[in-house]
């Protein structure tokens, strides 16, 4: 489930992203440090702290910690796009349970 999730959270921030200006080649090395600076306003380890808390993150906040995650140990793009993909073919074959099950992997 929490693959699902993330990606959800992903394809959400994505779109969001897109509609605010975020420009990813231009934009992610700046944000990815502004993740990694101890007292900023969008710390991955802060923005991941409310994300589990279920508190409301700002848009700018989700993208900054889907940027920040990614340079994390345990980020794993290509593991969760496999896992996308599959969710998406038994989802059209209308084999919802397996979907299901996949995603609680």
């Amino acid at each position: 489930m929490k693959h699902l999730v993330l990606i959800i959270l992903s394809l959400q921030i994505s779109l969001t992203a897109a509609s605010q200006g975020f420009d990813f080649y231009k934009d992610y090395e700046n944000l990815l440090l502004l993740t990694k600076s101890k007292d900023g306003k969008v710390n991955f380890e802060i923005l991941l702290e409310k994300f589990r808390g279920n508190s409301d993150l700002t848009e700018y906040e989700k993208i900054a910690l889907v940027v920040g995650s990614t340079d994390h140990k345990g980020y794993e793009n290509q593991e969760l796009l496999k896992f996308e993909s599959q969710i998406e073919v038994l989802n059209n074959k209308k084999e919802y349970e397996n979907a299901i099950d996949l995603s609680d992997k």
